[in-house]
Parts: structure tokens; C-alpha cells; sequence
């Protein structure tokens, strides 16, 4: 019976469980150990765009997505799966504030 105790103890402390993965995108904990872009935060025929200052997602038409990508330098052919983190949005920032913005891409 002893022994027994004794493997029950070890058990429950020798493994650690391993740590959630989180979207990359708003931080929310997932159910597997792999990082990955929510439901919420990523649609693979849409844009996206993530505000970190308000926390607000935004559905972009292409062609505003696009002229925004090109303010800051950059070129997509297709905006189809992108999702755009940014630190602060039109909402919640000052009009001399810049950008830090983040690009990611959901293929099928």
C-alpha cells in the first residue's frame, strides 16, 4: 500500500503539465500547447484588424486595407486572411501618435 502512495505522489509531481498556447493576436488561451489566430481575430476570406489599446476587431473592406498597408509601406496582391495588429486604432489614439503594426496571414 505504501509504495502505491508513493508512485500517486510522484506522479503528481514529476509531470508539469504543459503551458496553453494563446492567440497571437487579442492573447486568449487555447486548448492545445500550439500558438495560433483565434476565430475571433482572424477570417481566412476576410481582413481583420486588432486594436491592443481598446481591444476592438475591426472588419476592413479590401481596398481600405490595402491603402492603409501602403501608408505604411507595405504591398499584398490579395488581402484575403490578413489580420492586422495594431497598438492603437483611429478610436483611442492621438493625432500625432504612430503605429506598430503587425501583419499576419491565415491560409487555407
Amino acid at each position: 500500500m505504501l509504495s502505491a502512495m508513493g508512485r500517486c505522489s510522484a506522479a503528481s509531481t514529476g509531470i508539469a503539465k504543459p503551458e496553453a498556447g494563446r492567440c497571437v493576436v487579442c492573447g486568449v488561451a487555447g486548448s492545445s500547447p500550439n500558438d495560433f489566430i483565434c476565430a475571433d481575430c482572424g477570417d481566412p476570406l476576410a481582413v481583420t484588424m486588432f486594436c491592443r489599446g481598446c481591444r476592438r476587431r475591426l472588419a476592413l473592406d479590401p481596398d481600405t486595407a490595402r491603402a492603409f498597408l501602403a501608408g505604411h509601406g507595405h504591398a499584398f496582391d490579395s488581402m484575403q486572411g490578413l489580420v492586422l495588429k495594431v497598438d492603437r486604432c483611429g478610436a483611442c489614439m492621438a493625432d500625432d501618435d504612430f503605429v506598430d503594426l503587425a501583419i499576419y496571414r491565415i491560409r487555407l
